[in-house]
């Protein structure tokens, strides 16, 4: 069963720089792990494979947290699928970049997003600046009865305040820990988006936390795209926990979490 948003990931070339950015808006910093070991398990979903990484989660008391992952992400690679909503954006990131103009959101606004970075998040350089809470999402898709298909098995519900069309729909996940809730925006697009991969820039992977890893990436691949990463193991921070991954019908990335019962 899975109880709500553990992370979205946010890629960087500078880690140390990042985290300060992210610290001196507000988020509390859990930890920071350099040089971890990079499961080989990954290899399927990134594009340039380094057998350690680095890692800092940076927790809100307003929105989901945000992990930050060193990888470094290659510019001109396709950005990652999910694209912030921001109700606090600050100044200077409030454009559409080309490869979202047109679509139309009548709250909130953009992260602006380009071929290299998430600009008001990720500046050129591959540092976090300007980073507000993030509690809303939006995510495009082709086929958006299939999208929305996939994401209530993924336990997110139509959301009361937010009517469907034939270009879009709102959902929404209620978690019993308010900052595992998350409004996500299914946007219809005609065009396909080149499949991104965990070391894209911008924001690659959505992470949910799950009580069965199992039945849940039984459930979800069948209704993705088909590919999936079988459950493995990963310490951080001290703690072992059980990972998969599997792409939706867009090939967005997602993440299972569950934390190793002791």
């Amino acid at each position: 069963m899975i109880i709500g948003i553990d992370h979205i990931a946010l890629n960087s070339l500078c880690l140390e720089k990042s985290v300060k950015y992210f610290s001196d808006a507000g988020y509390k910093i859990k930890f920071v792990n350099n040089d971890v070991p990079n499961p080989r398990a990954k290899i399927p979903f990134v594009a340039n494979y380094d057998p350690l990484h680095s890692i800092a989660f940076c927790q809100s008391s307003n929105g989901i947290a945000v992990e930050l992952i060193q990888l470094g992400a290659l510019p001109g690679s396709p950005s990652g699928s999910y694209f912030p909503v921001f109700n606090n954006l600050p100044k200077g990131a409030n454009l559409l970049a080309s490869n979202v103009t047109g679509w139309n959101i009548p709250e909130g606004k953009f992260c602006q997003i380009d071929e290299f970075s998430a600009i008001g998040i990720v500046d050129k350089n591959g540092i976090a600046s300007n980073v507000p809470d993030i509690n809303r999402i939006v995510l495009p898709c082709r086929d958006l009865a299939k999208s929305h298909a996939f994401w209530q098995k993924a336990g997110f519900r139509d959301h009361p305040d937010a009517s469907a069309s034939e270009n879009g729909s709102e959902l929404h996940f209620r978690a019993i820990v308010p900052q595992w809730n998350l409004r996500m925006s299914l946007l219809r697009v005609d065009k396909d988006r080149p499949a991104p991969m965990l070391d894209s820039p911008g924001f690659p992977c959505l992470a949910l936390l799950t009580t069965n890893i199992d039945d849940d990436l039984g459930r979800l691949a069948k209704a993705g795209n088909g590919e999936f990463l079988n459950p493995f193991n990963i310490t951080v921070n001290g703690k072992t926990l059980r990972l998969a991954m599997l792409r939706g019908p867009d090939r967005e990335i997602l993440e299972l979490i569950q934390f190793n019962r002791e």
